[in-house]
């Protein structure tokens, strides 16, 4: 099933802008009188839809401060006649009573509201509008805490250009929202000490390693790395998931361990490492150069194959014991989280909760197991939760949002 049927990456935030100009639109055409009964019925449509619910809100604020004598429409009389209606019509039109104090000036625009509100509760799916915790639930964004050799944290979030500190002779830094390692050669030339940068639910990160490797962490991941590379290799350790453009130096080989799985051995490359707890698989997929992937021998059968070079275009998937060569991968879909979007092409509704729940940092739930929903279609990170949501809702995806930014999907 397409997202709201667009087949463009861009579509989904531009379609509903187009919607709220045209709701704008409409209700100024109402107030000033202008409106056709055929835009009343297009009026009603838009404001029956729970994602406009605060526009409606603004604009009816808005309108009653530029509000003259000359444009009420009703006497008192009539405005409270119009408003008794609206309450006793069938439907319960929440916050009605805030509307009272508008009075005659926006006694027409109860009226649309009042119809929508009726036309709204009689969807089968009332119960499951959330749509307030939702847009108040914004998207990720850069941010991790850096822990330094001495154990002691820093909070990336919001720190501007600047040095953090200096470590055995080198200075780490934050310049242009990238973590910066310096190499001064003051420091001792024997002991290697690590750091260790963490990004939580909701958060991603850019850094800069002594080697000039750059490495980004997506969200609920962490990279140890030591301060200075020395000896005969470079390795960091990884868990979730990050994207690496390692710099070349055939004579130390970059290694990457990934949560005790697999281990990436590296001369000068792009590629991109996924190894969540709660994905299916971990995927190593090749972008440019080579690389060799070797899976734990924990995880693998004797006599199975357990290490593999991968060509550009090239994925290695670990899933349980089995280590599997994908030719062909899908870069778009493993590179959509490090180029701003979600891509839920042939993703599984736990995978598309997955990229959710670590992007939105909310908890999702299932309250009947998990429904058997696959997706397709790209959607771009830097929206609210909400406009997400709401494009989900249109494949017939059911849920809630309680307190506690909890997301309940509910039985299909």
């Amino acid at each position: 099933m397409t997202l709201h049927g667009l087949p463009g990456v861009l579509q989904v935030k531009e379609y509903l802008s187009m919607s709220e100009s045209r709701l704008s639109y409409l209700f100024y055409r109402h107030v000033d009188g202008a409106i056709t009964e055929a835009e009343k019925q297009e009026l009603a449509g838009l404001a029956a839809q729970p994602v406009y619910r605060e526009l409606l809100m603004q604009l009816m604020e808005e309108s009653w401060e530029t509000f003259s004598e000359s444009k009420k429409v009703f006497s008192r009389e009539e405005s409270d006649q119009v408003l008794q209606t609206a309450l006793t019509s069938g439907g319960k039109l929440r916050r009605i009573s805030l509307f009272r104090r508008w009075g005659s000036a926006a006694a027409a625009i109860l009226v649309i509201l009042a119809s929508a509100w009726l036309l709204y509760s009689k969807k089968p799916n009332r119960e499951v509008d959330s749509g307030q915790i939702a847009t108040n639930i914004a998207p990720g964004r850069d941010g991790a805490v850096l822990t330094l050799a001495d154990g002691s944290k820093v909070v990336l979030d919001s720190l501007g250009n600047g040095i953090i500190t200096n470590q055995h002779g080198t200075q780490v830094a934050i310049k242009n929202g990238q973590l910066t390692y310096n190499t001064t050669g003051n420091g001792p030339t024997t002991e290697e000490i690590y750091n260790t940068l963490v990004t939580s639910k909701g958060r991603e990160f850019h850094v800069r390693l002594p080697d000039g490797t750059n490495v980004w962490l997506n969200a609920a991941s962490s990279i140890r790395y030591p301060v200075v590379f020395k000896g005969k290799e470079r390795k960091v350790n990884i868990t979730g998931e990050a994207y690496f453009e390692v710099k070349e130096n055939a004579a130390i080989p970059f290694r990457v361990a990934v949560a005790n799985k697999t281990d990436i051995e590296v001369l000068g490359t792009h590629f991109n490492v996924n190894a969540y707890d709660n994905e299916a698989n971990l995927s190593t997929t090749l972008l440019e150069g080579a690389v060799r992937v070797t899976a734990s021998p924990a995880l693998t059968h004797r006599n199975q194959e357990s290490s593999m070079v991968l060509k550009p275009g090239q994925q290695a998937r670990i899933a349980g014991a089995a280590v599997e060569l994908v030719n062909n991968a899908d870069l778009d879909k493993v590179m959509a989280w490090h180029n701003g979007l979600f891509n839920f092409q042939d993703a599984s509704l736990q995978e598309v909760m997955n990229q959710l729940e670590r992007w939105y940092a909310v908890d999702v739930v299932y309250e009947e197991g998990i429904p058997v929903k696959y997706f397709e279609g790209q959607m771009r990170r830097d929206m609210n939760l909400s406009e997400v949501l709401n494009a989900l809702k249109e494949t017939g995806l059911r849920y809630r949002i309680e307190e506690g930014r909890k997301l309940v999907i509910v039985k299909q």
